[in-house]
């Protein structure tokens, strides 16, 4: 994402920015929040006078600044809607008048907020840093199935899906077909792979899956770039790593991110740390739960005390709240770093992230153990580790009566 200024007038800090990538529409949606003010060149039909009481009508392209009443982000197209109230006088369209900006790559916006803080400047930084702009491409492979997922610092999302038929392999008579079924899916496979790959940005392709699939196609895509000669394949051989995984589904991406060659790759990508960060908190919940938190009110008990080493938080929290409770995560996220702490902001578009939504979207590993008044959290209607525990057993005998 580029960034065209920055500026701050009276109360507000403005913003000016185009976006370029994917990850870019990602990244203005985390930086908007509700009364927000955006303006952007849009299209809208709009009724022309032609005299006599005669009216046509015609799409007009304006320039609109809307006060944000609702924002909307559809992962799997990657489209990023925003409505608001109009709040400046146009020819074709009266203040008050309610509009939608469907924004999408190579837009120039400006926005307007009021409520700047350090964790929206850090998000800014984020997205317009163009070091954070690497990709790594995911294909997993089994038997007459792919699935591909793009995970980049912002968000992950499916590319494409695959579901072919592989015929049996029974007898000598069955291998040609078996053999030309396995053929034209690999084929298929890359020719996706192919549109798929933007060869100049991709940092690593993985290969995964629980057979020896992944081993066949990653031969057969050697043997057909060979005859091809394809510098965009075999330039990028070293790139390629090949890593086992229990499936070919999403849920494969932590196992995949947890590989130790898989990290040395991807050093720099910020979900790394977080899915170390988040097994680190499992673990310790496991063996000594008062050594950690979740929930708003104990993270913020325990920020308070100074006890918190790491403070785990999602963009769900930060986007889903008032402003008024906003600022108080954000102050518990500065307190938590000028003592010395540790904080993780995750993308809730990552797997590490819904996981930590599932928690609350806020957790904490801790100093020392803590002591926090049960009773007086229910009272509230906020939920506890035990809550969480007793939850957990529930399901598990629920799945124990299934069985």
């Amino acid at each position: 994402m580029k960034l065209l200024y920055r500026k701050r007038d009276n109360d507000k800090m403005i913003i000016g920015l185009i976006t370029e990538e994917d990850d870019d529409l990602w990244g203005v949606y985390n930086l908007l929040s509700l009364n927000d003010e955006i303006e952007s060149y849009t299209s809208r039909k709009v009724q022309k006078d032609i005299g006599n009481n005669s009216y046509v009508t015609e799409i007009r392209k304006l320039m609109l600044t809307l006060c944000i009443t609702k924002i909307d982000f559809d992962c799997e197209n990657n489209s990023l809607r925003v409505s608001g109230k109009n709040v400046k006088a146009n020819e074709y369209v009266k203040i008050g008048q309610y509009h939608t900006f469907d924004i999408g790559l190579n837009d120039k916006i400006k926005i307007m907020k009021k409520n700047w803080d350090h964790i929206y400047r850090e998000k800014l930084e984020e997205c317009t840093n163009i070091k954070n702009n690497c990709e790594i491409a995911i294909l997993l492979i089994d038997c007459g199935r792919a699935n591909m997922y793009l995970l980049t610092q912002q968000l992950y999302k499916t590319v494409f899906s695959i579901n072919k038929i592989i015929h049996k392999k029974k007898d000598k008579n069955n291998s040609s077909s078996y053999k030309k079924s396995l053929e034209n899916f690999f084929n298929i496979v890359l020719k996706n792979l192919y549109s798929s790959i933007n060869f100049e940005k991709i940092k690593c392709i993985v290969l995964g899956g629980p057979g020896f699939f992944k081993n066949d196609f990653f031969s057969y895509l050697y043997e057909k770039s060979d005859m091809k000669n394809d510098k965009n394949i075999l330039t990028l051989k070293n790139k390629f790593l090949i890593v086992k995984t229990s499936n070919i589904f999403k849920n494969s991406l932590n196992e995949i991110l947890n590989d130790e060659n898989m990290k040395k790759q991807i050093l720099n990508l910020k979900v790394v740390s977080h899915v170390d960060i988040l097994n680190k908190f499992y673990k310790i919940f496991e063996k000594n739960e008062d050594k950690i938190c979740y929930g708003p009110d104990e993270v913020k008990y325990a920020s308070k005390i100074n006890a918190i080493d790491s403070l785990l938080i999602t963009d769900k929290t930060f986007r889903s709240c008032d402003v008024k409770t906003r600022k108080e995560y954000v102050q518990v996220v500065q307190h938590v770093k000028n003592t010395g702490g540790q904080v993780y902001i995750f993308s809730d578009n990552h797997t590490s992230g819904e996981q930590l939504n599932s928690l609350t979207g806020i957790a904490a590993i801790l100093k020392f153990p803590i002591f926090y008044d049960i009773n007086q959290a229910h009272d509230k209607g906020q939920s506890t580790k035990e809550d969480y525990i007793k939850r957990e057993d529930t399901q598990n005998g629920e799945h124990m009566t299934n069985i």
